[in-house]
C-alpha cells in the first residue's frame, strides 16, 4: 500500500517511509531510523511537533 501524507502520525508506524524533496528521494527507512539519520526527516518531524503543539492523538 502506498500512503501519501503530510501528518507524521499517519506514517509513523509504517514499515518504510520515503522522504521526497523537490521530486527526489532524499531518505528512506522507518521513523526512528530517519530521525537519527536524515536531516530532512528530522526537520519535518521537529517542525510538525512545534506547529501542532505536541504529539498528535495522545502519542508520547
Amino acid at each position: 500500500m502506498l500512503v501519501i501524507a503530510h501528518r507524521l502520525s499517519t506514517v509513523r508506524h509504517a514499515d518504510r517511509i520515503v522522504v521526497l524533496e523537490d521530486g527526489r528521494t532524499v531518505a528512506c527507512g522507518h521513523h526512528d531510523e530517519l530521525l537519527a539519520q536524515s536531516p530532512a526527516y528530522r526537520e519535518l518531524a521537529t517542525t510538525h511537533v512545534l506547529h501542532s503543539g505536541g504529539p498528535e492523538n495522545g502519542e508520547r
